[in-house]
């Protein structure tokens, strides 16, 4: 039987995703994504490079939108 709690954040997820590989995608969204990612990451390297990635692509959008970014990227 299938977790009832993993479905909505799992399209949470893909929603942050489709909107973050749209090329008109802006710093919030990958922020987004990237924290959410970053979040659920645990030991998996594959998606703590791609939490890193996203968080890197929105400051290098704009670096002021979030004043801990540079922090989490560090």
């Amino acid at each position: 039987m299938a977790d009832s709690n993993a479905g909505p954040a799992d399209s949470r997820l893909a929603r942050l995703h489709a909107r973050v590989a749209a090329p008109q995608a802006g710093a919030a969204d990958c922020l987004a994504f990237g924290q959410k990612l970053l979040q659920g990451a645990g030991r998996d390297k594959i998606r703590q490079r791609e939490a890193l990635a996203a968080l890197v692509r929105a400051y290098r959008l704009d670096p002021s939108c979030d004043p801990s970014l540079l922090h989490a990227i560090a």
